[in-house]
C-alpha cells in the first residue's frame, strides 16, 4: 500500500525545451528540483520526462545550461501552467561577457594535480543512472598563482557500454562546494567499449584558475544497462570526490579518490 500511495502522488510531466529566438530544440538541458535529488536532462530531441510529487509543490524547479538564461518555477505553479504532456520551455541565450585574455608566459612549469590511480582492482562510479548525475575530483592549487589548464586524463577501470555520452564540467570550488562554471561552452565526450583512458585537450577553451576547482563528468545517456557497466579507477587517498545524484541536486563530498588528473602550467619565475 505504501508503494501504491507513492505512485498515486507522483505525476509524470513531459515536454520539450526550445530556443526562444530560433525555435530550435535544445538537448541536454539540466532540469531538476533544486537541492532535492529529483531531476533529469533533456534528451537529444529536446524532450524531457520528470516525476513531480506533491511533497515538492513549494520547491523550485529549474531549467539551466551553459550559455542560456535559467528558467525557474515553483513546482505548484509549473503544474498549474502546464498539463502533464504539453510543456514547451522557452530558454533565451544569455549575454556573453567578453573574457579577459590572459597571455601565457613564455617560461612555464608543468604540473599534474588530482589522482593518477590506474588499478582496476579498486573502482568507483555512479550509484544510479539518473540523467544529470555528476561526479568528479577536487583539484587543490596554490592561491594567487595563475594556472593554465592543458588537459584532463581519466583512468577507466572498465566500460561495458558500446558507447556512452558525457559532459565535462569545470566548476570553481569555494567554501567546500562547487560554484560557477569555469568554461564558457559545453564540453561533450564519449567513452567507448573497453576504453581504458580518456584524454581531453582543454587548451582550446582557454581556461585559467587561481583557486581550487572541480573537474566533473555528467551522465547524459539513457541506457538500459546498469551504471556499474562503467567504473573508474579509484583509491582511498588522494584528492577527494564530489558528486550529486541528478540535475540541480545538492553536492556531497566523499573521501574516496577517482582516477581524474589534470595537467596545468604556471609561470616560471
Amino acid at each position: 500500500m505504501l508503494i501504491y500511495s507513492s505512485l498515486l502522488n507522483a505525476q509524470q510531466y513531459s515536454g520539450k525545451v526550445v530556443n526562444s529566438k530560433s525555435g530550435e530544440i535544445i538537448p541536454y538541458v539540466n532540469i531538476g528540483i533544486v537541492n532535492k535529488g529529483v531531476g533529469t536532462v533533456s534528451l537529444g530531441d529536446g524532450s524531457f520526462h520528470l516525476n513531480l510529487e506533491a511533497e515538492y509543490d513549494n520547491d523550485t524547479l529549474r531549467f539551466s545550461m551553459i550559455g542560456l538564461e535559467s528558467v525557474s518555477y515553483l513546482v505548484k505553479d509549473y503544474k498549474t501552467q502546464f498539463n502533464e504532456t504539453s510543456a514547451e520551455i522557452l530558454m533565451a541565450e544569455s549575454l556573453t561577457e567578453l573574457q579577459t585574455v590572459i597571455i601565457k608566459p613564455v617560461k612555464v612549469i608543468s604540473v599534474i594535480k588530482g589522482n593518477t590511480f590506474d588499478n582496476k582492482s579498486f573502482a568507483a562510479g555512479w550509484k544510479s543512472d539518473d540523467l544529470g548525475g555528476e561526479l568528479g575530483t577536487i583539484i587543490n592549487v596554490k592561491k594567487g598563482t595563475t594556472y593554465f589548464i592543458k588537459n584532463v586524463q581519466i583512468n577507466i577501470a572498465w566500460c561495458k557500454y558500446d558507447s556512452i555520452l558525457f559532459r565535462m564540467n569545470l566548476y570553481d570550488y569555494q567554501n567546500g562546494k562547487p560554484g560557477n562554471f569555469l568554461q564558457a561552452v559545453p564540453i561533450y565526450l564519449k567513452v567507448k567499449n573497453e576504453q581504458r583512458y580518456l584524454y581531453v585537450d582543454l587548451e582550446p577553451y582557454n581556461i585559467t584558475v587561481e583557486s581550487d576547482f572541480l573537474i566533473a563528468l555528467e551522465w547524459l545517456d539513457d541506457l538500459p544497462d546498469k551504471p556499474s557497466s562503467l567504473m573508474f579507477c579509484a583509491g582511498m587517498f588522494g584528492a577527494s570526490t564530489c558528486y550529486r545524484k541528478t540535475s540541480q541536486d545538492a553536492w556531497q563530498k566523499v573521501p574516496i579518490g577517482l582516477g581524474f588528473s589534470v595537467e596545468m602550467e604556471y609561470e616560471k619565475k
